[in-house]
């Protein structure tokens, strides 16, 4: 079966705060040539942009609950197998939300159509946000076809030359696609990934909460098991005195006899964790 893939999604932001959504995709059963990699390019997404290819968050997200609502009005209520004369069963829209790669033919990054959902489209899109480049970061291929196989090129080097390129494919009657080269499109990725992990790490926490068990601390549990090591250092910690308190409550419904369950604040000191007196 033939299907798209969704691999990325790093949008271009402009001065008004709206995004040119980016995304990269292929389909599944086309090849670069000499290699056993799937082709893939960068462009603008069309079916979202239309003919403005500029959009706000808001408007960039109710494209995608179109595309999404679309699916579910051809195939909600409809059943399950149309030519078999003895199928009842029909598709409901749980089904469809959660298979909707299926349905659609699409994948998001390396999932089986079958298991893209609905909520998964949403966060690619999400993500793309979050991940956006400046429009005056980067370098964009802006293009239509005039007669195949003759493209018209232009190369914008910032928003006033990028909205002019647009304006001139537009004017002479065409679809005007825009692109990043691979190695433009693979400089911006490798920043933006060095970008988030400097921003994680600026987050990490030097306080928090942790539970105690039957003389241990709680690692980590699950609906039916919990694991306890003897160590502050190996213990799960908890960035919230209610969320620890929660687990509390879970381990006293859940176990008999717990003994002594409670919530214990620490601290790091150096690359020590210890318990706040």
């Amino acid at each position: 079966m033939s299907y798209t893939i969704f691999y990325r999604s790093m949008f271009v932001k402009t001065s008004d705060n709206k995004f040119i959504p980016m995304i990269e995709s292929g389909d599944n059963n086309v090849w670069e040539a000499g290699s056993q990699r799937r082709a893939r390019e960068w462009h603008n997404c069309g079916w979202l942009t239309r003919e403005n290819y500029t959009l706000n968050s808001a408007e960039l997200m109710h494209g995608v609950e179109q595309m999404i609502d679309s699916v579910k009005e051809q195939y909600v209520g409809k059943l399950k197998d149309k030519y078999n004369k003895d199928c009842t069963e029909r598709w409901t829209e749980q089904e469809v939300e959660k298979q909707f790669g299926y349905f659609e033919g699409l994948a998001i990054g390396g999932k089986w159509t079958g298991k893209t959902s609905a909520q998964m489209l949403r966060n690619f899109f999400r993500k793309g946000m979050e991940r956006a480049v400046n429009i005056d970061e980067v370098t964009l291929n802006v293009h239509w076809c005039t007669e195949f196989p003759h493209y018209e090129q232009r190369y914008p080097r910032n928003e006033a030359e990028l909205m002019e390129a647009i304006k001139e494919g537009q004017d002479a009657g065409h679809r005007v696609w825009i692109g990043y080269s691979n190695w433009e499109a693979e400089r911006l990725w490798n920043l933006r990934q060095a970008q988030t992990k400097v921003h994680r790490e600026k987050k990490e926490h030097l306080t928090g909460f942790v539970v105690t068990f039957r003389g241990s601390y709680v690692r980590k549990m699950s609906s039916r098991r919990l694991w306890s090591y003897p160590y502050l250092q190996h213990a799960k910690r908890y960035t919230s005195r209610s969320t620890a308190e929660k687990v509390v409550e879970r381990i006293k419904r859940g176990w008999t006899d717990p003994g002594e369950v409670k919530v214990i604040a620490v601290r790091k000191n150096g690359d020590i964790w210890e318990a706040v007196a």
